[in-house]
């Protein structure tokens, strides 16, 4: 089962940025996920949102922001004080820090593929990088493009599962409220890993392991490693 930290470690560090990757880093995961958007001069930023309002100083959209502009904001303070001053990374300066690591690169808007490819494939990562999305046209690019990228569909709803079949996907990522041990059986019998995303209290991480889901995505990667461990 691989440990994936979402977000980096986003129960415990601000979202998506240096100090979450570094602190799922402290703690031990086999990999990360993180959101990428693109600002208004074409560069590739991590930011869940389509707006910069819910985790930082600022407020606006991405795409109508410039880098330095973006760059000028603090990530970090509303998630608390000791945070005070993060910045919002680059994808570039995020791969260089997890360039060890198993990175999962969600795709949030449709035509940044291109972009965020060419710096994957710039910094020689390719084999370490997923691309995971819930837009199905950004994992038909990737595939095209580059097919040594490893793709997975991101979905709430079980019976996606033939889309990602489909798509020929290497795994299929779904809420973990909606995962049980039949759709890991289906997955598994088409050759694909199952996923299931944001399991973040105990209860549900070890639901998600007793139904045998190869990869768990979780804001608590320090919990997952305490179970793992612990039992």
């Amino acid at each position: 089962m691989l440990r994936i930290g979402h977000r980096g470690a986003s129960g415990l560090a601000p979202e998506n940025t240096l100090a979450s990757f570094r602190k799922a880093l402290e703690i031990g995961v086999d990999g990360v996920e993180l959101d990428v958007r693109e600002t208004k001069d074409h560069e590739i930023v991590l930011m869940h949102d389509g707006k910069v309002d819910r985790t930082t100083n600022g407020s606006g959209f991405v795409r109508d922001m410039t880098l330095s502009e973006i760059k000028r904001l603090d990530a970090g303070s509303k998630f608390g004080p000791n945070f005070r001053g993060e910045k919002v990374p680059t994808l570039k300066e995020a791969l260089e820090l997890l360039n060890e690591k198993l990175v999962m690169i969600e795709i949030k808007e449709e035509g940044t593929e291109e972009k965020v490819l060419g710096i994957v494939r710039s910094m020689n990562m390719e084999k370490n990088v997923w691309i995971v999305s819930f837009h199905r046209s950004a994992l038909v690019y990737t595939r095209q493009m580059n097919n040594n990228l490893k793709i997975a569909l991101i979905s709430e709803k079980p019976e996606d599962l033939q889309v990602a079949l489909n798509l020929k996907a290497d795994a299929f990522s779904l809420l973990h409220t909606m995962a049980d041990r039949s759709i890991v059986k289906k997955a598994h019998r088409y050759r694909m890993l199952l996923c299931v995303w944001t399991p973040n209290n105990e209860e549900e991480m070890r639901k998600s392991i007793k139904i045998g889901a190869d990869i768990l995505t979780t804001d608590f990667p320090d919990r997952l490693n305490r179970i793992i461990h612990h039992g």
